[in-house]
């Protein structure tokens, strides 16, 4: 799939609990999916690691360079859906990530919303199956899972023919369970949770993340650089971090635990991270605890949401959603720091 164009059709679904049909013809959502009907979204998913201008670029080579599987090597995307598996029919989304993906769509009744899907794709099994994590916007507390079928596949997997023979068609079925509420705070949809959440409370944990880049003793270090030097977004570009946090905004102020895990530049168009993070806390009445998010970051917007995917100790089993708000930037774009808010259901 990383070689070509591939192109998928996905159904997008929110699952009632009484649904009974799927591609396979069984779908067994819990408790999760309340009593709605399922959404049905349909687009196709265009993977191009060829042409002057790919969505999917490589950005880490296999080490051992004779290995069958490219074991190692590591893609960032952002792919174009569309309505119809020609490219030029109508764009109803992204998909941006490296095979960790957020689907982003940008049309429709689910414009500007997000869901997140992580899991193993063997792309020769005729069906391949990955859970949905979460998501953002109409998708906040999504869960669900996505089942995959190739329909073509160029036999080269290459750049023998431009345009067609790289084509990779997969029919896909994405389930995703979510409750419908609309409140919010601040981002016009609401903390929507089904009977996960058991009408308790948000737990409301605030900090202040602390992104260093420069000087002697970084917190976050660059370990990829971007395929293409004139990208204007870095596209490509995969940072670690271990970013101290903080209960102010003043770096000595008292430190309440570290942002551990990375960020890589997965947007062409704007600058945009997948972002993918453990929240270790280290004061408080959660000292010990973990939070784990995993989402979409685009620096430039006023508020961003990132799913909270899990978590342990106090959060196991924890479903969630992290608001974060830059308050300083420094001139040259590096540093940062950001006040995230957190709600979890635990």
């Amino acid at each position: 799939m990383a070689r070509g164009l591939a192109v998928m059709s996905v159904l997008l679904f929110v699952l009632a609990t009484t649904t009974k049909a799927d591609m396979e013809g069984r779908s067994r959502p819990n408790a999760l999916g309340n009593s709605s009907a399922p959404t049905h979204l349909h687009f196709y998913f265009h993977d191009k690691v060829t042409s002057p201008s790919p969505s999917a670029v490589r950005v880490v080579n296999p080490p051992n360079n004779i290995s069958l599987t490219f074991l190692g090597m590591v893609v960032v995307m952002d792919d174009p859906l569309t309505e119809r598996p020609d490219p030029a029919s109508k764009p109803v989304g992204r998909a941006q990530g490296m095979y960790a993906i957020n689907i982003v769509l940008t049309a429709g009744s689910y414009n500007g919303s997000v869901v997140i899907v992580l899991g193993s794709n063997h792309i020769s099994d005729i069906i391949r199956e990955m859970p949905i994590l979460g998501g953002t916007g109409h998708f906040r507390f999504a869960r669900g899972y996505a089942q995959a079928r190739t329909y073509f596949l160029d036999p080269n997997g290459l750049d023998a023919i431009v345009e067609y023979n790289e084509i990779v068609v997969m029919s896909v079925l994405l389930f995703v369970l979510a409750a419908t509420t609309k409140a919010d705070t601040q981002s016009g949809y609401g903390p929507r949770c089904s009977s996960l959440c058991n009408s308790s409370a948000p737990t409301h944990i605030h900090f202040y993340f602390h992104d260093k880049i420069t000087g002697p003793s970084p917190s976050a270090v660059q370990v990829v650089s971007p395929p293409n030097k004139t990208s204007p977004t870095s596209f490509g570009t995969v940072y670690v971090m271990d970013d101290p946090l903080t209960e102010g905004p003043d770096p000595r102020s008292k430190p309440v635990g570290r942002a551990q895990g990375m960020y890589l530049s997965s947007d062409q168009v704007r600058i945009g991270f997948l972002q993918a993070m453990n929240i270790v806390l280290t004061a408080g009445l959660y000292n010990g605890s973990v939070i784990t998010v995993l989402g979409s970051n685009h620096i430039s917007d006023s508020i961003r949401e990132m799913p909270v995917v899990g978590g342990t100790s106090a959060f196991r089993f924890a479903r969630g959603y992290a608001q974060a708000r830059t308050y300083f930037l420094d001139s040259n774009g590096l540093d940062a720091i950001v006040e995230y808010n957190v709600y979890v259901f635990h």
